[in-house]
């Protein structure tokens, strides 16, 4: 009953601080569970369930389908006994023999419903498009999009010329009210970082 309550009174606050993309109080829960989220970003990384033993940070303007897992956290495969019952500190058990890993996810990266992530995963790059059901064991670069079982790599979304025009317009450091401005050329992705970099500076 108590956590029915406490479930609809964070749902309240989220609402009333507009919803998981821009909510704090939202991400001030993820944290509890390792997951730190980046503003504008939304979907299952907010879930309790989403990471599994690991840390995991996201970049803003993230796109996550539902019921993506990161098992971020293995068993001890060498020792006589793999369960975590015996992981008890009081038993003198050290908690640093469990391998715990951590995830980066970049900006603007679009997961795709049921997808795992391994822990031999550690960085998903800026950009990447993973589609649904895929197992992502290996790093996936920036723009790649991969899907499969194990993921692969299919293609990279743009040449590596309008790549490298995003990563140093660094569009995703702004808020939404000043990108709606670069609106008209959203769908011309060379140009919209050009713009950005001219208006905003870039290295």
């Amino acid at each position: 009953m108590f956590a029915f309550i406490r479930k609809r009174i964070n749902s309240m606050i989220i609402h009333l601080e507009g919803g998981g993309k821009t909510s704090l109080y939202a991400r001030k829960l993820a944290k509890k569970c390792n997951v730190d989220i980046g503003m504008h970003s939304y979907g299952s990384c907010f879930d309790s369930q989403f990471n599994v033993g690991g840390k995991v940070k996201v970049g803003r303007y993230c796109s996550f389908g539902p019921n993506v897992r990161y098992f971020g956290g293995n068993h001890p495969i060498t020792h006589a006994v793999m369960t975590p019952y015996f992981y008890k500190k009081e038993w003198g058990y050290d908690v640093q023999d469990i391998s715990r890993q951590e995830l980066r996810v970049g900006n603007d990266v679009w997961i795709g419903y049921g997808t795992i992530i391994a822990s031999s995963c550690k960085v998903i790059g800026n950009g990447a498009v993973i589609g649904a059901g895929a197992i992502v064991t290996k790093d996936v670069p920036p723009y790649a999009i991969v899907m499969g079982v194990p993921a692969k790599i299919t293609t990279y979304r743009f040449s590596e010329e309008t790549q490298e025009k995003l990563e140093r317009s660094k569009w995703w450091e702004l808020e939404p009210d000043a990108l709606i401005m670069y609106y008209d050329i959203i769908n011309q992705p060379e140009k919209w970082a050009e713009a950005i970099i001219k208006d905003c500076g870039g290295n």
